[in-house]
């Protein structure tokens, strides 16, 4: 049976084991790759926002350091 949540496999050895982990939500199929897949890219696009005060700082900075390249503003 897996884990519903890491997916990790266990195996019961008994039916009361089974019952036990049917009761704690394990399963009879694994975690889906497309599953996991959308987990791991949600977190990385979470983990990649930038806060509004975050940006301005950082295009303020880029625009001190080298006008040049300045938007014209």
């Amino acid at each position: 049976m897996y884990h519903p949540k890491t997916g990790e496999a266990v195996s019961a050895k008994t039916y009361e084991q089974h019952l036990s982990l049917k009761k704690k939500g394990y399963g009879h199929s694994a975690k889906k790759k497309a599953a996991k897949k959308a987990a791991k890219k949600a977190a990385k696009k979470a983990a990649k926002k930038e806060s509004y005060a975050d940006a301005v700082e950082r295009r303020l900075k880029n625009h001190n350091s080298n006008p040049a390249k300045s938007s014209g503003y």
